[in-house]
């Protein structure tokens, strides 16, 4: 339950920083916000994504949040697609080995730090990975996206980690 409960609020925490940090051009329009997600969102953890809207538009009145699920085999296309057609979503789930190429590309606006509510909790070692030139251009969380979707391997991976993530793992 701790586990859904972390996962709506980093969804939620990302949706408001890409409406506070937005630079126009994209997608949405005033009103609305387009999020792309994995398709493993939709059957897997359906309810997470739709608490996190409600949490969002609670916050932003008048915000449409329109979810549209991806393909992991074929979202890179489209993604290219949509950037070249300047038509990108505001929000897009890329995993993390994919996301080099969009950073170099300067295909992300830069996020605000400071809108995260955990950001002073940050690894290190993650918040560089996020960023690139200087501008922080996603929201570091990939230890916990590895703890909630394969907790049999981080938990064979962590024998020598941290008491914090054991507990993580043991509340998920």
């Amino acid at each position: 339950m701790k586990a859904r409960i972390i996962v709506v609020a980093v969804l939620a925490t990302v949706l408001a920083a890409a409406a506070s940090t937005a630079t126009g051009g994209t997608r949405g329009d005033a009103g609305s916000i387009t999020v792309w997600l994995q398709v493993d969102a939709r059957s897997g953890w359906s309810d997470v994504v739709a608490n996190a809207t409600k949490a969002f538009q609670a916050q932003h009145p008048g915000v449409q949040v329109n979810v549209e699920y991806q393909e992991w085999s074929t979202h890179l296309t489209k993604l290219d697609a949509a950037i070249a057609g300047n038509n990108a979503p505001d929000v897009v789930e890329l995993g993390n080995t994919e996301m080099t190429k969009y950073m170099g590309a300067g295909a992300f606006a830069p996020l605000t730090k400071s809108v995260f509510p955990n950001s002073s909790t940050w690894l290190k070692g993650l918040e560089a990975s996020a960023t690139f030139k200087g501008r922080l251009l996603r929201r570091p969380q990939n230890m916990m996206t590895a703890i909630l979707t394969n907790k049999k391997s981080v938990k064979a991976a962590a024998t020598d980690a941290s008491k914090q993530i054991t507990e993580i793992l043991n509340e998920a």
